[in-house]
């Protein structure tokens, strides 16, 4: 048999040459946060050429300590994080990310929540790469610009209302499949609202009022 490993949130990633193609194993020779994501495998054979199994859903998550915390800065100096009501240990280096006020992390010591509503956030959202974070609570602040391409594959819930977030809907939210709940309301998005809503499994809640869709 032939084995193709798909990484399903990547469209770039792919499988290490040295990977024998006859093993039902993968093996990734160092682990890094890139190769965090949804896998399936494809399992083909030369004399059944018209047939092509697929294994179900594999999840990977990596923790990377070093990078979530450069993560959590990025987030910090593009929100204006100076003029944050509250900033409890940010950016201390003898405070673990754990600490900071808003933050709250895996028993391994990576990003699983942030919240930071009611907070004074200023400026644009960042392109996150947290790819344990489960919860993004940016509501009630003045966010403004486009929802951005959010590398969390395994984002449960996100809120972002009463800002003044604009433009349409990142491609990324297709591999949000965990996705429970999301509320964008009280922003100025505009465009057609994406019938990949429809394909999230486990959506149950959904919020888009006060926007300017069309």
């Amino acid at each position: 048999n032939n084995y193709e490993w798909i990484n399903l949130n990547y469209d770039l990633w792919s499988m290490d040459s040295l990977q024998d193609v006859h093993s039902n194993t993968y093996t990734f020779n160092k682990l890094q946060s890139n190769d965090a994501g949804r896998y399936k495998v494809k399992v083909t054979n030369p004399n059944l050429p018209k047939l092509t199994l697929e294994s179900k859903t594999i999840s990977i998550k990596v923790c990377d300590l070093k990078k979530d915390s450069l993560e959590l800065v990025k987030l910090y100096n593009s929100t204006n994080g100076s003029s944050w009501h509250n900033k409890t240990n940010w950016l201390k280096p003898i405070q673990k990310i754990s600490n900071w006020h808003g933050v709250y992390t895996t028993k391994e010591g990576c990003v699983r929540s942030i919240i930071l509503d009611n907070n004074n956030l200023n400026g644009n959202i960042p392109s996150l790469e947290l790819n344990t974070l489960d919860t993004l609570i940016l509501s009630n602040n003045q966010l403004e610009g486009n929802i951005p391409e959010l590398n969390t594959p395994f984002i449960k819930y996100i809120n972002l209302r009463n800002n003044v977030l604009q433009g349409n809907f990142p491609n990324k939210l297709k591999n949000w499949t965990d996705l429970s709940g999301i509320d964008l309301g009280k922003n100025i998005l505009q465009g057609p609202i994406p019938s990949i809503f429809g394909d999230l499994n486990n959506l149950q809640e959904l919020k888009l009022d006060n926007n300017q869709f069309t």
